[in-house]
């Protein structure tokens, strides 16, 4: 083992880094496909094609090649001599190489360049067949290391390169960043190469600014997985096996990833502490919104190690982009791909293969790509991650088994007085759904009536959302979250209550115990929908004793105090007997505790608070319109009654007064018959208009006091009677 690390570290070490040379290009390009002489395509263009001017560029592809390999650096390593004669045509030696064109900073770029650098200078390196199946099998989406990722050679390697790509890279970069980043990724491969012959085995400490950065970026994006497993979907599906017609669940982890990861894949694969069934999302559906056009913008894949394929999801975005393209798909220079072979020829495309299709990881359909833009630079798909890519597979490995799984309890089987599908505004109409296990579906699957399936989260949150107003879940964004409905069971049965409805299922072996608990939901929903609509008519009818009390004429001021009290009275018993027939106490236990549960969840106890505080409240504000209109009446009478006293009253004061200061008619007969001399004419009259004077004033000083009384008791009277 010493001796060949030792052989291993001298020749790495000997090749003196031959990418440093100031002379070369180093380009980012995932669009690439062939280039001039002196040029190095890696992952880019096909292996046995003459791609430009002369046939001078060296195109490193495993995609396409009829060996099979798995791997660039398999590719390589396993090149035969014709094709190594071939290569050494067009470039004779590093030192002829004058661009390297890339797709990625990946694992099996800097594997292969650092075989290819090697072989090509002569000086192969010493059993690189452990490196060569590490890399492929990363390649390929298998993890062999363990759950250190920074023992992880294939982690260590990937997020150094990601460290060095920004936020929202270009499509095409020449050096700058690139240059940086490749010259620090071989850097750090050479190293890693040199310190360990099995890579499987673990990387140990190496001293270095770039094995340095590789670690802290590593806790970067340890960070950044958290952070985005809080905002991204999760579910389980039933995946299918592959050469087998059987399903193996699996969890599913759906995001968009805005800055770019080496290593998400990774930390998701294993998540065992976040995943439903404990041994991590085994699927993954990348969303990359700014790669669109590139194929890295909707990536779909399946942990390799389980067994499953993701063929079927193929085949279906497939036919999705057949149905959009609406036969004017370009299919003039096909792109190579297994699925597409043509059965007489494999190496050849079949007629009318597209340009460029959706990946399909050389036919193993583990790995899911969209397609790249054509040539012509329109994007060469026309499907939508959340419209189209998304309801697929959810359509694919959940809603088809799902839909042999279960099945609508038959409308004559169905219990009497379940609400509407529907409802509106306030006094919503709360849906309750009645579900069952299908035997015979669930036979002709070949599915177990035990399926995990049954018991996930994903399931749950699917019946509960047929009892929502937008019907079942069509994709997995569409679930709604667990925090807002309520899993109880009652025996076999499942209750999946929430705030707009609730949906039970009835599972193998439940006998029908679903109708019984589904009449009692029909109950609460339609206590609940009483309460509501007592509600709303009392509310409609307080707006319509608000404006009449506001008016002063009309209905309003013919209405009397009997009038509003039978009105209150009618209106409490109203609301007595709705309260009297929310009555839900039963003998049976599971029936009280379903009732108890969905009335909390539909707040029917506090429709019934409100229900009784707004009759106290109302029957309150009658009676003080009553009272109101009491104290006014009495007013108006109080005051009419005051003028009347008190005009009196100054009548009787002033009367004394008008007898001293005038002569009354008694007094004026004998001054007129017994006075001698007898009185002038003039003296007479002016006695009689002295007496019409003081007549007026009576008048006068009885109506004024009148006024008076009426204004003192209208202003101070009912006060000084409430006091």
């Amino acid at each position: 083992m010493n001796d060949h690390v030792a052989a291993m570290q001298a020749r790495l070490g000997g090749q003196a880094g031959w990418w440093l040379a100031p002379g070369i290009t180093v380009e980012l390009n995932a669009g690439a496909r062939q280039g001039g002489p002196g040029t190095l395509l890696v992952g880019l263009g096909h292996p046995d094609a003459d791609t430009g001017p002369g046939g001078q560029a060296v195109c490193l592809n495993y995609k396409g090649d009829a060996g099979g390999a798995r791997s660039v650096a398999e590719l390589v390593a396993h090149a035969g001599p014709a094709r190594w004669e071939d290569w050494r045509e067009r470039l004779p030696s590093t030192a002829a190489i004058r661009t390297i064109v890339l797709e990625d900073l990946s694992l099996d770029t800097c594997c292969a360049l650092l075989l290819f650098g090697a072989a090509l200078d002569g000086q192969p390196l010493p059993d690189p067949a452990a490196w060569v199946a590490y890399v492929s099998a990363w390649e390929g989406g298998d993890y062999l290391d363990g759950a250190d990722l920074s023992r992880s050679a294939a982690c260590l390697l990937s997020v150094l390169g990601h460290s060095y790509l920004p936020q929202h890279a270009a499509e095409v970069v020449r050096d700058g960043y690139a240059r940086a980043g490749l010259q620090a990724c071989l850097a750090l491969m050479q190293r890693m190469m040199a310190s360990q012959p099995r890579p499987e085995s673990g990387i140990g400490y190496l001293a270095g600014a770039d094995y340095s950065r590789a670690v802290a970026h590593l806790a970067h994006e340890r960070q950044m997985y958290e952070l985005a497993l809080q905002q991204a979907s999760r579910c389980q599906l039933l995946v299918d096996l592959a050469g087998s017609g059987r399903q193996v669940l699996l969890d599913a982890l759906i995001l968009s990833e805005v800055f770019p990861s080496g290593v998400l894949k990774v930390m998701a694969r294993a998540d065992s502490a976040n995943s439903w069934t404990r041994k991590g999302y085994s699927v993954l559906a990348l969303h990359r919104p700014g790669e669109a056009g590139n194929g890295n913008d909707m990536v779909l894949s399946v942990d390799p190690r389980c067994g499953a394929t993701l063929e079927s999801l193929w085949r279906a975005l497939e036919a999705l982009e057949v149905q959009r393209w609406n036969g004017a798909r370009p299919s003039d220079a096909p792109r190579f791909l297994a699925s597409y072979r043509d059965p007489a020829e494999p190496s050849r495309m079949a007629p009318g293969a597209p340009n460029q299709p959706w990946y399909d990881d050389n036919g193993r359909h583990t790995l899911l790509a969209a397609p790249k833009q054509l040539d012509s630079g329109v994007a060469g798909t026309r499907l939508d991650w959340r419209a189209d890519v998304l309801p697929a597979l959810w359509q694919q490995y959940f809603l088809r088994p799902a839909a042999a799984l279960v099945e609508a309890l038959p409308d004559g089987q169905a219990p009497a007085g379940l609400a509407p599908a529907q409802g509106q505004g306030q006094g919503q109409a709360r849906t309750v759904r009645v579900l069952r296990w299908n035997a015979s579906g669930a036979a002709a699957q070949g599915l177990h009536p035990d399926l995990a399936l049954l018991e996930t989260p994903s399931f749950q949150a699917w019946l509960a959302s047929h009892s929502q107003s937008g019907g079942p879940a069509a994709s997995p964004l569409a679930l709604p979250p667990q925090d807002s409905y309520e899993v109880l069971r009652y025996g076999a049965v499942q209750v999946l209550a929430h705030r707009q409805g609730v949906t039970l299922f009835e599972g193998p072996g439940a006998q029908g115990g679903a109708q019984r608990l589904a009449r009692v939901a029909a109950a609460v929903a339609s206590v609940s929908q009483a309460y509501s609509g007592f509600l709303r008519d009392y509310a409609d009818k307080l707006a319509e004793w608000t404006a009449e009390l506001g008016s002063h004429h009309g209905a309003a001021a013919g209405r009397d105090a009997a009038s509003w009290s039978g009105q209150m009275h009618e209106v409490k018993a109203r609301a007595l007997a709705v309260i009297a027939g929310g009555s839900m106490l039963r003998d049976d236990f599971d029936e009280n505790r379903l009732g108890e549960a969905l009335q909390r969840w539909w707040g029917v106890s506090q429709q019934r608070g409100e229900l009784l505080d707004l009759i106290d409240r109302i029957d309150g504000l009658m009676q003080h319109a009553i009272a109101a209109r009491t104290e006014l009446r009495q007013r108006v009478y109080g005051s009419i009654f005051s003028a009347l006293g008190l005009g009196l009253a100054a009548n009787h004061i002033w009367e004394p007064i008008r007898e001293w200061r005038t002569m009354n008619s008694y007094e004026w007969q004998l001054k007129l018959f017994k006075e001698t001399p007898a009185p002038d004419l003039q003296e007479l009259a002016a006695i009689a208009h002295q007496v019409a004077s003081y007549e007026l004033a009576t008048v006068g000083v009885v109506v004024g006091f009148s006024l008076l009384g009426f204004v003192l008791y209208w202003r101070f009277g009912i006060r000084g009677e409430s006091h």
